[in-house]
Parts: structure tokens; sequence; C-alpha cells
């Protein structure tokens, strides 16, 4: 993912419109991360082996946010002494700092438009405002191919959480003794796309 640079923003070179396809690639983006986001809410139930049938797991993580729950999972992976399952969710957790940020411009910034000089490029507003500039707001302008690659990465992070649930569910009852082997059979890390 591209790192963000402060530069100022031309509001010439803004196009107040969208595109469906800009519509397509931001809903893909959020629907990718709520996949993500419900399969590890699944194994943080399945982790720490709270009762699915009463809601207790539902009521416990709540609205946890995504990073606090795999964090919590490696924390209990730490905990039991999983070195390979920690690890494997660091990974995880490491990956989603780095392509989380278009959904979180999409989530919760206003789209303004895409950028005339460079369609492919959609501008986002926030009340953020830039520091040291009063002001003056941070306005985003992120590329197709970063929202592509961000939902990339959120649908293989997806079936490897899947996969990892599948194991869990197959190992019955003993699952903080059972869960080294899986840990070690599913690997998470950073999906290079562009």
């Amino acid at each position: 993912m591209s790192a963000a640079k402060i530069k100022t923003f031309d509001v010439d070179d803004l196009d107040r419109s969208i595109t469906d396809n800009d519509r397509l690639i931001m809903a893909e983006t959020i629907l990718a991360w709520a996949d993500l986001d419900t399969g590890i809410s699944r194994l943080i139930m399945l982790v720490f082996d709270l009762d699915e049938s009463s809601g207790s797991g539902s009521i416990l993580i709540g609205n946890m946010d995504l990073k606090t729950k795999a964090e919590k999972i490696k924390v209990l992976y730490d905990h039991i002494g999983n070195k390979a399952a920690a690890t494997n969710m660091s990974k995880l957790i490491t990956a989603m700092k780095e392509y989380s940020f278009c959904r979180n411009a999409v989530a919760h910034r206003k789209v303004i438009g895409r950028m005339t000089s460079d369609p492919t490029r959609i501008a986002f507003l926030s009340a953020k405002h830039v520091k040291g500039e009063v002001g003056k707001y941070e306005i985003l302008a992120i590329d197709h191919s970063e929202f592509i690659a961000s939902a990339k990465f959120a649908r293989a992070a997806s079936v490897k959480v899947h996969e990892l649930m599948i194991k869990f569910e197959d190992s019955g009852d003993d699952r903080a003794n059972s869960e080294p082997s899986v840990a070690q059979t599913v690997s998470f890390g950073v999906v290079k796309t562009m």
C-alpha cells in the first residue's frame, strides 16, 4: 500500500462525481473487510470457547473492533504458550494495519469525488485537521488499485480464518491443546498484489 504523502490539494483537479465502478470498488472493499471481521468474531468465540447458543460470546465481544479481536486472540495464544499461533496472529495484525487504510477511508470519511488528472483516484474528506495548519483538513486521494489490493487481502485472510475455524471445530473439545498443529498449518502474511 502506498504511504500517505502530505501536499496541498488542488480543488480545481476534483471532479465532484464518482462512477458506478468507483462505487463497486468501494463496496467490495467494505464487504471483504466485513467478511474478515465476521470470521474473526467467530474465531474469537471458538478460541475462547464461548457459548454461541446462548449468545454470550456475541454479547461479550459486542462492537469490539477487528484489530482488538485479533489482538485478544494473540494474547490468549501468548498466554497458553502457543508461539506458532501467536506469531501467525501477529502477521495477520501487521497485514491488517497495512491494508485497512482503504477500508477505513470508505467507512469513516466523506467521498467528495475523484481526481480529474487521475480518474482512478477517489478523494475523501475528513473532519481531521492537518497538524499545525489552522483551517486545513485532510483529504485523501486513493487509487483503485489500493482498494482492490485491500479487498483481495481481506478476502484471502477470510479464507484462512475460515480454514482455521474448520480445523478448530474438527479438533474437538480440547481446543487449547490441539491448536498448535492448527496454527502451524494456517499462516497469515502480507499479500503483495501490485
